[in-house]
């Protein structure tokens, strides 16, 4: 394999289209270098990796995020040459583990930095993964700018690069402590529920749109969405800019809530909470209702690291809590 470290690696958010614009830029200012691009998209993202092997009497439990290792996981590797734009199916982390740089391209978005973050980490370990690297951040895709990117880089140590990464972690964290809780409290609830899908696990934020659409008789899908994108809370936080989530993810919410049997569509095609999510909400701690759940995590993500240990609070309460209601249900 030709992965000798005269290597020039960037991992990007950036789309197909966008990379073939820069390509000619990239190959002008590095000749003679083999240059990959690692494009860290949701169909190979890491996913989170959970232990089914802790007993039921350790439960709430709290670690730090484990993730899958596999080929696929190491994001949409391409050759950059004259000629063309090449996948390349083997090999990934040598690529990585041989480069001569490794540089971040692309738009600063916390969701794309903590991929690139955990794609380092998990191919070339703590250390190698934390040096400083630099960053390039094209504005728009005119020549001109896409120069003036690359002439002016910033570095991971960027306070805009290093906040944003912050609250990745953060949100990381949060979520894989939440979900492999709630993989045991919840999954029992909907088990005894008789939920229609049996390997459904319900989200913070399904969860959270459950409830409300619960308080209402029925629901039209496009109020559902727009209640999710203009999520509130109770106004003790401040309102998080992204709601409960994107038009795709709300769409992705409503459709496992649907085929779970925890929503329904009446004749009129609106949305109801159905007899199985009734039964489901009636088995939860009313704690498990959290409006403020969105407003709380983004305080979470300004203030990472030091927020850990907030995160770490809520969570066992919120899950001991549970565990207290349903004492009964747990074997």
């Amino acid at each position: 394999m030709d992965i000798s470290n005269n290597s020039i690696v960037f991992v990007s958010s950036l789309t197909n289209y966008q990379l073939a614009i820069i390509k000619p830029h990239l190959l002008q200012r590095w000749p003679g270098f083999n240059i990959y691009v690692f494009r860290i998209i949701p169909k190979y993202r890491f996913v989170f990796d959970y232990d089914n092997n802790v007993h039921p009497a350790f439960f709430p439990v709290i670690k730090y995020p484990v993730y899958t290792s596999t080929v696929k996981n190491y994001g949409l590797v391409l050759h950059i040459t004259n000629e063309s734009i090449k996948v390349k199916r083997h090999g990934a982390v040598n690529i990585l583990k041989n480069a001569h740089t490794i540089s971040y391209l692309g738009h600063l978005w916390y969701s794309s930095l903590i991929d690139y973050d955990i794609l380092l980490n998990e191919c070339l370990g703590f250390h190698e993964a934390n040096k400083e690297r630099l960053v390039i951040v094209p504005e728009v895709f005119t020549n001109q700018a896409i120069e003036y990117a690359l002439e002016n880089p910033i570095t991971t140590k960027n306070p805009e690069f290093y906040k944003l990464l912050n609250a990745g972690m953060a949100k990381r964290f949060f979520d894989y402590n939440y979900n492999i809780n709630s993989l045991h409290f919840f999954t029992i609830c909907l088990r005894k529920t008789g939920v229609i899908k049996k390997d459904y696990s319900i989200s913070k934020y399904s969860l959270q749109l459950l409830y409300e659409l619960s308080k209402r008789r029925s629901t039209s899908i496009g109020k559902a969405i727009f209640m999710a994108q203009n999520w509130k809370g109770s106004g003790t936080y401040q309102a998080s800019v992204f709601g409960i989530g994107n038009p795709n993810s709300i769409g992705s919410i409503l459709k496992g809530l649907l085929d779970s049997g925890l929503l329904q569509k009446n004749k009129t095609e609106r949305l109801i909470v159905s007899e199985i999510g009734k039964s489901f909400l009636q088995m939860l701690d009313p704690g498990c209702r959290d409006i403020d759940l969105p407003g709380k995590l983004q305080l979470w993500q300004e203030n990472w690291p030091y927020s850990r240990n907030e995160i770490e609070k809520y969570i066992t309460n919120y899950f001991n809590n549970q565990k207290k209601f349903m004492a009964d249900s747990i074997d």
